[in-house]
């Protein structure tokens, strides 16, 4: 049963070619179930996203004598303050280079404000040491706040505390 349908097989037609039988009693192949699911998959995620495009996000992160917070694990991430926004997230480089993806794959950071989280960790190994301040771990406990708008590329200059 699909959507309250019937499937409705006819002698003369394979399985790939059967009916399925609307409840308003009207009948629909199989691809023309899938379009239509597909098409009500794309209104529905469209309608969630808006028209919001994802805007280029580059930046550095240093301390704030200039240094660069190094690590074997160095990750940011943009945790949105609007409810309906996406994460974004990048590794920082050796020179304190990051550029951000948006959570899903799309390259940039979608329109919106946004807490600044980081992890900059000695090793992989346990215990785990972080170079930067603990405030940073997390979005509710992290002073550091960016508004990402318009189109063009976007840079962020971040100055950290040391741990």
């Amino acid at each position: 049963m699909v959507c309250g349908g019937q499937l409705v097989i006819s002698r003369q037609w394979s399985i790939a070619h059967a009916q399925l039988l609307t409840p308003y009693g009207f009948t629909m192949s199989r691809i023309q179930w899938r379009c239509l699911a597909t098409a009500g998959l794309l209104a529905v995620n469209g309608c969630a996203g808006g028209d919001a495009r994802p805007v280029p996000v580059h930046g550095t992160v240093q301390f704030r004598d200039g240094t660069v917070p190094r690590g074997e694990i160095a990750v940011i991430r943009l945790e949105p303050l609007a409810a309906d926004g996406r994460p974004a997230f990048g590794d920082i480089h050796d020179d304190g280079s990051f550029e951000l993806s948006t959570v899903g794959g799309a390259k940039g950071v979608l329109p919106g404000k946004y807490k600044v989280t980081l992890k900059v960790l000695k090793s992989y190994e346990r215990p785990h040491v972080s170079v930067v301040a603990a405030k940073y771990d997390r979005a509710e406990t992290s002073d550091l706040e960016v508004d990402v708008s318009g189109n063009g590329p976007k840079a962020l200059d971040l100055k950290v505390d040391r741990k």
